[in-house]
């Protein structure tokens, strides 16, 4: 890894940390290309050719969404 930084912050009440990375790697001619997308309702992984027709998609069920709606009813009380 050529790179690793981090940034903290805490806010009275909150830890908050995120990491960055960078790493520098051979390009390779890949055949496929892989995307994600996650959300609040659900992460999605599709795979598409270098042509860009789709070859898979898949779709996962997150409970991020009631975790959210959980941390804001506790916020209100």
């Amino acid at each position: 890894m050529e790179e690793l930084r981090d940034c903290h912050r805490f806010d009275g009440k909150d830890h908050w940390a995120s990491i960055y990375f960078k790493k520098v790697v051979d390009i390779k001619k890949s055949k496929t290309i892989t995307t994600v997308d996650i959300n609040f309702d659900n992460a999605t992984l599709a795979v598409f050719s270098r042509s860009g027709g789709m070859l898979k998609l898949k779709r996962f069920k997150t409970s991020l969404k009631r975790i959210l709606t959980h941390s804001i009813w506790v916020e209100r009380i």
